[in-house]
């Protein structure tokens, strides 16, 4: 199948195909003799593969990772297990880190619902004296 068809078949934009080629996350497809590049199932599974991974949050670097130890490597369900572990301690640290950052803000804004004053800001107040007590 020509790129368009591909881009059809799977959903993603010829543009994001041949720069996933170009990252080498798809393998370079053969040319028929107009010069086109002419794809396979193969290359829509893997496709399909890039977007569900970074459906999930992966970074086109973990999904060459993935790639790289699926393809033709022993022991790949440990390793990609490894992997899987990594990533779920990272986004458990993202997650925690956000709803500290969730918390502060809706101090802030209780700070703002309280206050009568339209001079001073107390959200804006408070952050200027937690710079100042960090210096």
């Amino acid at each position: 199948m020509k790129i368009g068809q591909l881009a059809r078949k799977t959903g993603a934009e010829r543009q994001t195909i041949r720069y996933y080629e170009s990252l080498r996350l798809l393998d370079e497809p053969r040319r028929n003799s107009s010069g086109y590049r002419v794809y396979d199932d193969d290359a829509a599974r893997r496709l399909m593969f890039i977007k569900r991974a970074k459906s999930i949050g992966l970074t086109l670097s973990e999904i060459r990772t993935l790639i790289e130890i699926s393809v033709g490597k022993a022991n790949r369900c440990e390793e990609i297990r490894s992997f899987a572990e990594d990533k779920l301690r990272d986004v458990r640290e993202k997650i925690s880190h956000l709803q500290t950052i969730e918390k502060a803000l809706s101090d802030l804004k209780g700070l703002c619902e309280s206050s009568g004053d339209d001079l001073h800001c107390p959200f804006i107040e408070t952050l200027l004296d937690d710079c100042i007590k960090e210096n």
